[in-house]
């Protein structure tokens, strides 16, 4: 058997282990665990929403070696601003904030203007490639696992999305560790532990 072939049926083996044995665990063990299994560096990206808050209190709480990373896209909320602060305050730790890349930004807005966004679908889409997904792209580079606040009854789409994944062109596991949960316990898991 070939190393590819091998690691692939490695991979699938660790995301169907992940995967059933989530279904026993609460928050903090399975990112407990992704961060056990997995070999390498694991990230986090949160945009500060509910589900997000609660994956990090897990992370910064239980001390698991995992990069906490969010995208200051220059158009943040000062609310968001100031849960961001109010986090690192609470736990001690700082966020490691990344930035779009300050050349394409200026063309961006010097073609689209400071709202150009609004215009049309692929006007919103070139904005989010400069302002999300290329400092995404930085984010994940080396990395060998992602975790995300992505819950399925968020929509249908998300539904569709599995608890874990092994990404072979990124060579990545990713994990959904509140796939499964309701918005209601999420809030019931961030008010029990007075996240900010």
């Amino acid at each position: 058997m070939s190393q590819l072939n091998e690691g692939n049926l490695n991979s699938a083996a660790l995301v169907v282990r992940l995967t059933q044995e989530a279904r026993r665990l609460d928050l903090p063990e399975r990112l407990m665990m992704a961060r056990r299994e997995i070999r390498g560096r694991i990230v986090f990206t949160t945009s500060f929403g509910i589900e997000d808050q609660a994956i990090t209190h897990a992370i910064f709480t239980a001390g698991l070696e995992i990069d906490v990373i969010t995208f200051d896209t220059g158009r943040l909320f000062p609310e968001t601003l100031e849960v961001w602060g109010e986090t690192e305050r609470c736990y001690g730790r700082a966020i490691r904030g990344l930035t779009p890349d300050r050349g394409r930004i200026e063309s961006l807005l010097k073609r689209d203007g400071a709202h150009g966004f609004r215009r049309s679908p692929e006007a919103r889409l070139a904005c989010c490639a400069v302002r999300k997904v290329e400092p995404l792209d930085r984010a994940l580079a080396g990395a060998s696992g992602w975790i995300t606040g992505l819950r399925a009854d968020q929509s249908a789409e998300r539904a569709l999305a599995p608890y874990a994944s092994f990404h072979p062109q990124h060579q990545m596991f990713k994990v959904n560790p509140l796939f499964d949960w309701t918005r209601d316990r999420v809030v019931a898991f961030v008010r029990g532990h007075s996240v900010p």
